[in-house]
């Protein structure tokens, strides 16, 4: 008999099973969505906040997993979205995959570290094997960002959502570029301005709609009294002594805005609340001032004006200032609330796009399809260069792979096949979600097209065609593929490594 312990153990088998399990059924739950035909998810939270959309990395981050398994599994799409900006749905499929070829091994008594040993000795030869795949991505640009928007909201207006894409591109990366959405009007009315844009109205209609020259202050903050001075439990012993109080905050609050006008700061945008009475001192000066800005929007201003966020009204300089010939507002439209446009900055390397759709669900939806357009195609221009789409470099490598297990020794060539077999779950995939190919025959007339030396043959979800994909301009980055591949592989190898789930006990209270 074992010796009893106070911790929660589950058997070695058991710990695997639930891993392979959960591996799974995380991949199913996105699995539909994958593709130019794949089917949207509809997230509501407790308050009746709805999200409809078919991006991988959304669903993952917007669903509410309890599992400590299903989170390490939603960090790939993390990962793969941060570093990547698409390809998230592939590589949860493709770590769903492995742990389910994985599966069918360990029932075969193929021990999991010869499995992860294989596994890696397969992704090794996929890294060596992709670049001969590869095409200049100079000359499928706007193809990229087609791609990446297919099978979304934005896939009715790709042309011109993509030709955005294209433009933004050329000078700012996407942590410069700006997007912002807007509801009441044709998705063919997006347009990139000429300049950048404030996401936010000003904050007293006393304020000017305008200003030339001017002198730009960042806050990564609030812009209010401290905390202390604004204290909420205050007894006084005479209504003298409440109107002393009132009068120092007063004095406090002129004091901040003199400080604001002695800098020669005409616009003011701050991360977080601005105080009301403030905002009136700041518009008697002519000062706009916005309130609630985005970092990300703070940090593209910064750069396209060369200013400096700073994390507290007390710490701003006049070095700090950044500076551009004109901030005119916008006017609002469909009964929705204006933004800012700053032109003439002394920098190109941040830009905007504004997006707009009939409603606000389908603004938002087309705004993430475009985060995601706009950061592969800065990695194409980046890297270099792109691969076939609709599941040709999956069955090349399959192809290539199995091939090679044979001059793998041991059981880890059966781990190397498994590999191989995991990589066509895109295309099956595919072929499933167009809802009127057969899978398998469709994998067939791929892995013969392949066979005979057609390494671009993919499949035309819309024609149900074995087709060049190259030459039908479906393309992705070969960073975005070989990123899923890896993340997949890293992630199924840690998660066949553990043979026991173990609740640990709560760190102390105050540490060891």
């Amino acid at each position: 008999m074992s010796q009893a312990t106070d911790a929660k153990q589950q058997k070695t088998q058991t710990a695997q099973e639930v891993n392979i399990s959960i591996g799974k059924f995380v991949a199913e739950l996105v699995r539909s969505t994958l593709g130019p035909m794949g089917m949207d998810k509809m997230l509501v939270d407790r308050s009746g906040r709805t999200v409809v959309t078919n991006d991988g990395a959304t669903i993952l981050k917007e669903t509410n997993f309890t599992h400590a398994t299903a989170n390490m599994i939603v960090e790939v799409a993390r990962t793969q979205e941060e570093e990547c900006y698409d390809g998230t749905t592939s590589a949860i499929v493709i770590t769903g995959e492995l742990l389910k070829q994985a599966e069918d091994l360990l029932s075969k008594k193929v021990h999991p570290t010869t499995i992860v040993k294989g596994y890696q000795v397969a992704l090794k030869k996929c890294q060596e094997l992709i670049s001969d795949l590869s095409l200049d991505a100079n000359d499928y640009l706007l193809e990229v960002a087609k791609t990446a928007m297919t099978g979304k909201s934005a896939e009715a207006e790709k042309e011109h959502l993509a030709t955005l894409c294209v433009q933004a591109t050329e000078n700012a990366s996407p942590g410069s570029i700006n997007i912002l959405s807007r509801y009441g009007q044709g998705v063919s009315e997006s347009f990139t301005p000429n300049g950048i844009i404030i996401g936010q109205v000003k904050m007293h209609n006393a304020m000017p709609d305008s200003i030339a020259d001017a002198k730009i202050a960042l806050i990564d903050g609030e812009v209010d009294l401290p905390k202390m001075a604004k204290g909420t439990n205050l007894q006084f012993n005479s209504a003298e002594d409440a109107e002393n109080f009132r009068l120092r905050q007063r004095q406090m609050l002129q004091g901040m805005a003199d400080h604001i006008i002695g800098l020669g700061a005409n616009i003011v945008l701050a991360s977080k609340d601005i105080n009301p009475a403030l905002a009136e001192l700041f518009a008697r000066h002519g000062i706009i001032a916005c309130r609630r800005c985005a970092a990300s929007n703070l940090e593209a201003v910064a750069d396209a004006t060369n200013a400096l966020i700073v994390s507290g009204l007390e710490d701003l300089e006049p070095d700090d200032l950044g500076s551009c010939g004109v901030v005119e507002e916008m006017d609002a439209t469909s009964g929705q609330r204006g933004f800012f446009l700053l032109k003439d900055t002394p920098n190109s390397n941040a830009v905007s796009i504004v997006v707009y759709a009939p409603t606000q669900q389908t603004a938002e939806e087309i705004s993430r399809a475009m985060e995601d357009a706009v950061g592969v195609v800065h990695i194409a221009r980046t890297e270099g260069t792109v691969l076939a789409g609709g599941g040709a470099s999956q069955v090349q490598l399959a192809m290539s792979l199995r091939d090679y297990s044979t001059s793998v020794g041991g059981l880890e060539s059966l781990a190397v096949e498994a590999f191989a077999d995991s990589l066509e779950i895109i295309p099956l995939t595919l072929a499933e979600n167009s809802g009127q190919l057969q899978p398998i025959a469709t994998l067939r007339e791929l892995r013969k097209a392949h066979a005979e030396g057609q390494k671009n043959a993919g499949l035309n979800v819309h024609t149900g065609e074995v087709v060049d994909m190259a030459s039908e301009n479906v393309v992705e980055p070969l960073k975005v593929i070989l990123s899923a591949l890896e993340s997949a592989t890293a992630t199924a190898s840690l998660l066949l490594r553990i043979d026991n789930i173990i609740i640990a006990r709560e760190p102390d209270e105050f540490g060891e």
